[in-house]
């Protein structure tokens, strides 16, 4: 009896353990000599990669970052976001389809303000030597 003779017809793909993404899927074949793991029996399953077939959630462009969260000359951050757009029936939070990051940071120093332009003079409010 050869190897061949040990091992029946593989049967159908399996589901495959992915909702979204990259996941794999198992499939085996029965062994007519024994059980598996017996010699001639060895490989009765195998596995291979495969895509769930959720759409995955789509994250938006970046928002520009706004203001710098700091007082004059300390440091601070600065913050940016972007919007998740999701199928119906998948939340943006979910972990292999949703979206990864939909908020950034950086860190910034404080900016001081000076005037741009100055005010006229005012009247003298004393009387200095005459003038």
């Amino acid at each position: 009896m050869t190897l061949d003779d040990c091992l029946g017809d593989w049967e159908d793909w399996g589901p495959c353990d992915a909702v979204c993404g990259v996941g794999t899927r198992t499939r085996e074949r029965p062994c007519k000599c024994g059980q598996s793991g017996c010699p001639g029996c060895e490989e009765t399953s195998e596995e291979e990669e495969c895509i769930g077939d959720q759409e995955p959630c789509e994250a938006g462009p970046w928002s520009e970052y706004g203001e710098c969260e700091a007082k004059c000359d300390e440091p601070g951050q600065q913050f940016r976001t972007r919007e998740c757009f999701c199928p119906p029936g998948i939340d943006e939070d979910h972990p292999d389809c949703g979206c990864e990051g939909t908020s950034d940071c950086k860190s910034c120093v404080g900016s001081c303000s000076c005037p741009t332009k100055w005010e006229p003079w005012g009247p003298c409010d004393g009387i200095c030597d005459g003038f």
